[in-house]
């Protein structure tokens, strides 16, 4: 993998980000944005948050630069282009690295440890060949304006604060003003929770206790030779661990009893600047862990949103299965009860048609056992005619009746005709 990429992925980390990238080709301008908001403490002003055209990256990539430029280091970065940083050039990328680690280093200055590398520990054989052309094309850094005043007024007016090794560059210093330090004291601390949402801070970092040794130097343009004038220890009250003593560049004929005096008032503005950064990374930190709250709950609201979606999905297929398998065993029902009912309307058929049959057969046997009926009852009339006219023609034949039958006989002459007894 590149040092480049490996030294960026290191800030990145370091920063809380939860991001990396893999190739030159995957940086843009959004990730040094949030970065330096991130280290800085405070948001980045006119950036679009909603990228969507060159143009917008482009701009972005222009307010970055100017804000660490004006705002942060107080220089001129004419070296830094926003088209090359949103081209993705490596030149460009690699200074913007170094200044990131840089604004991370101005940053912990009062912190008691630091988990960031030297930036030139990722480049031990040198910056590679195309930092170093492009550094030999760029012009060597311009001294900086100072108001026609007193060396002593210019010195208590700009501190300088650089690496224990000047950068790779040769040429640019990041200088920090105390008075553009004091004014941004007075704005409002700000998280960098409105970044890109591609890329969100992972957690929050607390400021650290104690400082850190540093060279602070003032650059003065001047015509004639400079000696060094190195001021004895001071050991502030407010600090546990030891500051190593600033070195002051003074032109020739600069008296010790105004050095020491520019010093003591540039240390008190050094002291007052590490704890408005102190100040001011607590502030960040609780304004960092009050959106990462809000974000938790924003996201726990969303998985329970989810979730309840999800219920509510799993219950409404459960309810489409259910209406499926019901249309299907209706259907099968429904089919079935079809041939029952063709069933049961063949046996009503058949009842129907047997009902007639037993009617035809009964009428049939009612008609015979009327006709039977009549003929027994014929034939018992008929033997009870035959019984009475028995018994009349028997009721002839007695004493009384057979004389007179004999005498009406003999008197109508019929003997022997067969007429009537009575």
């Amino acid at each position: 993998m590149d040092p480049l990429v490996k030294a960026l992925n290191k800030l990145i980390d370091v920063a809380g980000i939860d991001y990396s990238v893999q190739a030159i080709d995957e940086v843009s301008e959004s990730i040094f944005v949030v970065l330096t908001e991130l280290l800085h403490g405070d948001t980045l002003p006119e950036i679009i948050r909603d990228v969507t055209t060159d143009a917008d990256h482009l701009h972005n990539a222009a307010a970055l630069i100017d804000f660490l430029g004006t705002d942060i280091f107080q220089t001129e970065l004419s070296h830094l282009n926003p088209r090359r940083l949103v081209d993705r050039d490596y030149v460009t990328v690699y200074w913007l690295t170094e200044i990131m680690y840089e604004l991370y280093r101005l940053v912990q200055a009062g912190s008691s440890e630091e988990v960031l590398p030297e930036f030139s520990t990722f480049f031990p054989d040198g910056p590679p060949r195309a930092v170093e052309t492009s550094t030999a094309n760029t012009a060597v850094e311009s001294p900086v304006e100072v108001a026609d005043e007193s060396p002593m007024a210019r010195a208590a007016t700009s501190v300088d604060f650089t690496r224990r090794t000047p950068p790779s560059r040769g040429g640019v210093d990041f200088t920090v003003s105390p008075a553009v330090d004091q004014g941004a004291r007075g704005k409002p601390t700000r998280s960098a929770s409105s970044t890109p949402s591609r890329i969100q801070p992972r957690k929050a970092r607390t400021a650290q206790s104690g400082t850190r040794a540093r060279r602070v130097t003032n650059r003065i343009p001047t015509t004639g030779p400079r000696k060094p004038y190195t001021m004895p220890s001071v050991q502030d009250e407010t600090r546990t661990d030891s500051v190593r003593d600033p070195v002051l560049t003074l032109p020739a004929g600069a008296s010790a009893r105004h050095a020491n005096a520019s010093m003591t008032k540039l240390r008190q503005e050094v002291v007052q600047m590490k704890r408005a950064t102190a100040l001011k990374q607590e502030q960040a930190s609780k304004m960092v862990f009050r959106e990462l709250y809000a974000s938790a709950l924003a996201m726990e609201r969303d998985r329970l949103k989810e979730e309840g979606q999800l219920k509510r999905e799993l219950v409404a297929r459960q309810k489409t299965l259910r209406k499926e398998m019901e249309d299907a065993i209706d259907h099968q029902y429904s089919a079935q009860i079809s041939l029952l009912k063709e069933e049961i309307a063949q046996m009503r058929d058949e009842q129907r048609q047997g009902r007639a049959s037993v009617t035809r057969a009964m009428r049939t046997i009612q008609a015979e056992s009327a006709r039977r009926y009549r003929n027994e009852v014929d034939s018992l009339l008929g033997e009870l005619r035959r019984l009475h006219e028995v018994e009349q023609n028997t009721a002839r034949f007695q004493p009384d009746h057979l004389a007179r039958y004999v005498m009406r006989t003999i008197r109508e002459g019929t003997v022997g005709k067969g007429g009537p007894l009575m």
